[in-house]
């Protein structure tokens, strides 16, 4: 009896550890509105192949995380694609209101997938506070700045911001 008890439960973890591998963890951190809320964003991904042909991928968001399946990374990692596209759909209660705002990155550069992490900041140019500081991307009521290993990417600002860390 402790034998079969011992074999089930080595035959459930080889089976756990296999499907873990089926994933790809990315380091990826999405602010919004300087924000980093865990259970206020949805996250949708697709891309475009070279022949034309659009396609979605599963993923899967927690701050920090963005998981994949191992077929969907490797398939983007492949010459074959144009590009990739992100969908960050957020929503913020406030004064017992549900405020939903959606924000879709077309230029995703697959380059990004490789680095060790990736931190992406999306500022809402409705909101006042951003709309003095931004320019809306066109015909988008956002815009968005983003850091990694590769490199950076900031936006001009209209006026300067005050940082925190400056006295």
């Amino acid at each position: 009896m402790k034998n079969l008890i011992t074999s089930l439960v080595c035959v459930l973890m080889f089976t756990y550890s296999a499907k873990s591998q089926d994933w790809v963890d990315l380091n990826v951190v999405i602010i919004v509105n300087e924000v980093v809320n865990s259970s206020a964003i949805n996250l949708k991904a697709s891309y475009n192949s070279k022949n034309g042909s659009s396609n979605n991928i599963d993923v899967k968001y927690i701050p920090g995380s963005l998981k994949m399946k191992r077929e969907d990374y490797d398939l983007l990692l492949n010459e074959s694609v144009d590009n990739i596209q992100i969908e960050v759909r957020y929503f913020q209660l406030c004064n017992e209101k549900v405020n939903y705002s959606y924000y879709l990155i077309e230029d995703f550069k697959v380059q990004w997938l490789r680095d060790d992490f990736y931190i992406l900041r999306i500022y809402d140019t409705s909101l006042r506070k951003y709309r003095k500081l931004y320019n809306s991307l066109p015909n988008k009521s956002f815009t968005y700045e983003y850091d990694s290993p590769s490199g950076s990417m900031r936006r001009v600002q209209k006026k300067h911001k005050k940082s925190d860390n400056c006295p």
